[in-house]
């Protein structure tokens, strides 16, 4: 695991969006403005996205249901290393407790995903994603994680994959 450090940061979002974005996610968008200064404790987070054979330990040690895309409830040959997909919160939060961790608060994620790129749209930077810099197409599905370089905290594949 990674120590993300406590620190105040800018959370929200200081460029204008599409309206498109606001018409069809409204929800999602609706606390990111305005962008305001928030402070969190220092916290744990692993460095890459639970792969599909950690979260297979789970669902054999607790009997837990396997996500629907799991054909006869087994990992998907060759998918071993990338991230689990199509799981609930619950089903992810039954995952971590078991594991001995927690998800993470929404301000947490946000932190750990900006490391110290306040005010930029991506943990790089105001770059456009590139095939170097992230996965974002998702008709072709995600990739195996780590594949990135990790950002400022060492933390692979926070923006893009899943």
């Amino acid at each position: 695991m990674v120590l993300v450090p406590a620190g105040e940061f800018l959370r929200g979002r200081s460029h204008p969006l599409p309206d498109d974005a606001l018409k069809w996610f409204p929800a999602l968008l609706r606390d990111d403005r305005p962008v305001r200064k928030v402070w969190v404790d220092a916290f744990h987070l692993d460095e890459h996205e639970v792969t599909n054979s950690e979260y297979a330990a789970f669902v054999r040690a607790r009997r837990h249901r396997p996500p629907y895309n799991w054909a006869e409830g087994r990992v998907p040959a060759g998918k071993e290393d990338f991230p689990v997909v199509d799981v609930s919160w619950e089903d992810a939060d039954a995952c971590c407790r078991w594991a001995g961790k927690r998800l993470p608060t929404e301000s947490e994620w946000e932190r750990a995903c900006r490391g110290y790129a306040d005010g930029k749209v991506y943990p790089w930077g105001d770059d456009r994603p590139t095939a170097q810099l992230a996965r974002f197409n998702a008709l072709d599905g995600p990739c195996a994680v780590g594949r990135f370089k990790p950002n400022y905290f060492g933390l692979y594949d926070m923006a893009g994959n899943v």
